[in-house]
């Protein structure tokens, strides 16, 4: 299959490549042009949903639309079952098979060779109970990051493959199709949190500088009740730029921005911080005025603002060093009802906050 520009990871980055309302799709290059806008978001959620949980219900007309994304990813959410084992390993985000084959037969002393076999393995010890003494640690690495050894993965190339439209839906369809469970992945991830590193950092310092602490958490300390550690400008640029990893994107913008933008990103995250120590002297009120319980269940967490977030809280028990985009691709790979009883789930703590 042609290369998709998927693989290239400055794409929609320049402002050639930004999508051009005035196209004529009767030539050529306009329906180049057409094919690479459906790529790359113009395709409707609603459509992304129907292939993960309705793939049976799926008109002629519209697997034809998926396939005019022109990639591996359309192909999957079209017609999943024409896959061949090279095309489910780019779908998935695995290396080559022949590579998958030599990283599980490492880790496993030659027992085992395929992404089944070590996945069949784990579950059936996790089934049994006993995960943690079956399953070794270079095992577990490799079900949690798509089968990359230590030394071949890269989350930064894991996060641009989940910010791509459908990536997710294709990771559960697949799932299913292979049988692979959510429990499992689960597991191997927290077996590979609690894995202490072996890899020693290079010497070669970094060309971009870190962020300083202040940019990272402030410029003071934060009250216990507030949920997420402390915001400094720095974060705030990175919800503002839509990075979540700021050492694969953000720092490098930061690093150039103007220092009096910086400033103001520094003051808003003052006047946050000033804002969270406000709310806390207000629970301490109603704590003296025993109205605490009415108006904040839990004085120790700050209530979830998202069906997302209870999601993510209840996968990893807090961040559990897992990324965001990892637990995004599991959060999109639920179903319409399954995230709807979360969003549920998030507005009782929210209404019993509000009381």
């Amino acid at each position: 299959m042609a290369e998709s520009p998927s693989s290239d990871p400055d794409f929609l980055h320049r402002e050639e490549d930004w999508p051009d309302p005035d196209v004529d799709s009767s030539t050529e290059e306009g329906a180049e042009i057409m094919r690479l806008q459906a790529a790359y978001g113009n395709l409707p959620t609603s459509l992304y949903d129907k292939t993960r949980d309705h793939q049976d219900q799926l008109t002629e007309a519209e697997r034809q639309l998926l396939l005019s994304r022109g990639d591996v990813l359309g192909k999957a959410l079209a017609y999943p079952d024409s896959l061949t084992t090279e095309e489910i390993h780019e779908a998935r985000g695995w290396p080559p098979p022949d590579i998958v084959r030599a990283n599980i037969q490492r880790a496993t002393g030659g027992r085992l060779s395929t992404p089944a076999e070590l996945h069949a393995k784990a579950k059936n010890a996790f089934d049994r109970g006993q995960f943690d003494a079956v399953i070794s640690d270079d095992e577990a690495f490799l079900i949690a990051h798509n089968f990359y050894d230590r030394d071949e993965y890269d989350p930064c190339r894991a996060m641009a493959a989940h910010a791509i439209p459908g990536f997710g839906h294709v990771l559960t369809l697949l799932s299913r199709r292979l049988g692979l469970d959510l429990a499992v992945w689960k597991a191997c991830a927290e077996r590979d949190r609690r894995t202490p590193l072996t890899i020693t950092p290079p010497p070669v310092p970094s060309a971009v500088p870190v962020p300083s602490r202040v940019d990272l958490v402030g410029s003071g300390p934060w009250p216990d009740t507030y949920g997420y550690g402390g915001v400094g400008g720095f974060q705030l640029f990175q919800q503002d730029t839509g990075s979540p990893d700021f050492a694969c994107d953000a720092a490098p913008g930061w690093a150039a921005l103007p220092e009096d933008q910086k400033e103001a990103y520094r003051a808003r995250a003052e006047l946050l911080r000033r804002e969270a120590w406000a709310d806390y002297e207000l629970r301490l009120a109603y704590d003296d005025a025993g109205l605490l319980g009415l108006a904040y269940p839990n004085p120790n967490l700050a209530p979830p603002l998202s069906g997302f977030e209870v999601f993510r809280n209840e996968l990893v028990a807090g961040d559990g060093g897992l990324g965001f985009w990892e637990v995004l691709a599991w959060w999109e790979a639920l179903s319409h009802e399954q995230r709807t009883s979360y969003e549920v789930r998030a507005w009782e703590v929210r209404a019993a906050a509000a009381q």
